[in-house]
């Protein structure tokens, strides 16, 4: 007998409701750890939009560029996205009444006669949808295109800071090249001095050893160096999905590190984090979800299938399209299940569980987005400090030299001071060079921490959505 207490269900058109939840509750406040200034969020988007322009380094922008148009990993997360794109498209097809078409023709043979017979028919089912499971999945199907975009967006963020950070640590590694061999001119000329006032029996054969020494030691710090380069430019090279040969060239010349932003984003309202792009991929994958939960707890009621089929048959061709022999069935089944384990129950339970799981998947996406931008914060943060004393140091090293030269062609210090003085310079020099790297690739990692890149790209979807 068929349940009283669904059959009012079923009169008053009840389904299961989206279940609700605030995602708002998982903001974070504006209390940050670090300094920052105050800007509005206009100007937030501005200094978020190319940042990596802000460099006004030409050559960064062609590998920028190289990269948005022939990385490999983009490409595969703008097929994920043109997938979902089609499965937005055809999520209705559920809805549709599926109709099927049918032809037969067979010959009958005996020892005295043959006969022929052909038949065909049309058949035509439709699964009413009366708890909203169409809308539902429609819902959901436009949550899952809306996260596919957004993590679409966070591989070009992605991918753009990964870029510049390759390209920092060229830079970086050739200006310590830089440092290096000038270091090894000047040692060169110590080590020959040296060797000119031991022949004239002025200096010892300790001090040509101790010069040479240096020397070498300076020199050995080049290979480590040039290593550096060629990973960087290996790194760029998959990157962007190959290099020229002219890019090549340019890029293995030095050219000093790219100048550093006068300003940027700082001070951005936590809640901006939100719109972060893998934050925002998170918080439709909780629609998703919710989605997932309507469909589950409507499957406690029945299905209401409509079936119907139109069917023509005789001797001759000519009979199956005479209407009078058509037999024409159309029939309505429900489908209930009276006891089922528990099974529609435990699917129930199952999807409000992973919707409380993809809520707290959220939370960690955005608390981890704070965490990045925060240490981001911090880092450039310090690295600025840091390059004040190194300046200072370097300035004091260099006088330092000077000082000794004079005072060892005056007769008043030994070699060794002298020395000293030389690889005072270049520890110093070297710390400076990769400070300034440092820094630039701190820059780099609080837009990245910050979602940026991504906005004013209008090729995101070019293509992708015919």
């Amino acid at each position: 007998m068929f349940p009283m207490g669904l059959l009012l269900c079923v009169l008053s058109g009840c389904s299961t409701m989206t279940p609700k939840y605030q995602l708002d509750a998982f903001s974070p406040d504006d209390n940050w750890h670090s300094e920052t200034g105050q800007i509005s969020d206009r100007q937030a988007t501005e200094d978020m939009t190319g940042w990596w322009r802000k460099f006004d380094d030409e050559l960064l922008n062609q590998l920028v560029q190289l990269t948005l148009a022939n990385n490999t990993d983009l490409k595969t997360a703008q097929l994920n996205y043109q997938l979902a794109r089609l499965d937005q498209k055809y999520a209705k097809v559920d809805g549709v009444p599926s109709v099927s078409a049918t032809a037969s023709a067979s010959e009958s043979i005996s020892h005295s006669s043959s006969s022929e017979s052909f038949s065909d028919g049309l058949s035509a089912s439709w699964e009413l949808d009366l708890w909203g499971n169409l809308a539902s999945a429609q819902k959901s199907a436009d949550a899952s295109v809306a996260a596919s975009l957004e993590t679409l967006h966070y591989s070009q963020v992605s991918l753009i800071a990964e870029t510049a950070s390759s390209y920092a640590e060229l830079r970086s590694a050739q200006e310590n090249l830089r440092v290096i061999r000038a270091n090894i001119a000047i040692q060169e000329q110590s080590y020959d001095f040296v060797k000119w006032q031991k022949e004239a029996g002025i200096s010892t054969d300790l001090e040509v050893i101790q010069a040479e020494t240096t020397l070498e030691q300076t020199r050995a710090s080049l290979p480590e160096y040039e290593n550096t380069v060629n990973q960087a430019m290996n790194r760029l090279w998959v990157l962007t999905g190959g290099l020229s040969d002219g890019l090549s060239r340019q890029l293995r010349e030095y050219v000093a590190l790219p100048a550093m932003p006068a300003s940027m984003a700082l001070g951005i309202p936590a809640d901006t984090l939100r719109q972060r792009p893998d934050v925002k991929a998170k918080e439709f994958a909780v629609k998703v979800q919710a989605e997932n939960v309507v469909q589950a707890g409507n499957q406690r009621y029945p299905s209401f299938n409509l079936t119907g089929s139109l069917t023509g048959g005789g001797t001759r061709v000519s009979d199956l399209f005479d209407l009078d022999s058509f037999i024409t069935r159309l029939a309505t089944s429900l489908s209930y299940s009276l006891f089922d384990g528990g099974t529609v129950k435990k699917n129930m339970q199952s999807q409000q569980l992973q919707l409380q799981q993809s809520l707290l998947d959220y939370r960690a996406a955005l608390l981890s987005a704070r965490e990045e931008v925060e240490n981001a914060l911090g880092t450039l943060s310090s690295k600025q400090h840091k390059q004040k004393a190194l300046q200072l140091a370097e300035d004091s090293a260099s006088l330092a030299l000077d000082l000794a030269n004079v005072r060892y062609e005056a007769g008043l210090i030994d070699f060794e001071t002298v020395l000293d003085a030389q690889s005072t310079l270049l520890t110093a020099q070297n710390e400076l060079a990769t400070n300034r790297g440092d820094i630039l690739s701190a820059w780099i990692e609080l837009y990245r921490s910050l979602g940026g890149g991504w906005q004013g790209l209008t090729s995101t979807t070019d293509g992708l959505d015919a």
